[in-house]
């Protein structure tokens, strides 16, 4: 993907979920790796976030990889500087020039972190 710096990061998908006796059980988080470019938020995109998530560490990434976002369902999760963040949004960019996917990532609140090892 064209000039900018690009670093790997780790991702985990969480991968089903099911009630068992009526008490919801997480699935199995999936680590995986993949290389990125890690961007500061413009100022129009932090304007798009949710009322309650502006102020959250958050950042573009332009990767090759197709991370899965929050409205499919369960948002791929990112590691960052030791934080969680998950794909809030993903554009993706198919022109036959320099393909990739463009994500907007947002730090997981605290209550909603998975128990990643």
């Amino acid at each position: 993907m064209g000039i900018l710096r690009r670093i790997e990061l780790t991702g985990y998908h969480l991968i089903g979920g099911e009630y068992v006796d009526g008490i919801w059980v997480e699935g199995t988080l999936t680590p995986f790796t993949f290389i990125t470019s890690v961007q500061p938020l413009k100022g129009s995109e932090l304007q798009m976030l949710p009322e309650g998530r502006r102020d959250s560490t958050s950042y573009t990434l332009f990767t090759d990889t197709k991370l899965r976002k929050l409205k499919e369902e369960n948002p791929d999760i990112v590691i960052i500087d030791d934080e969680q963040l998950e794909v809030f949004k993903r554009e993706n960019w198919q022109n036959g020039i320099i393909n990739h996917y463009e994500c907007i990532v947002v730090k997981l609140d605290k209550e909603k972190k998975l128990p990643i090892p």
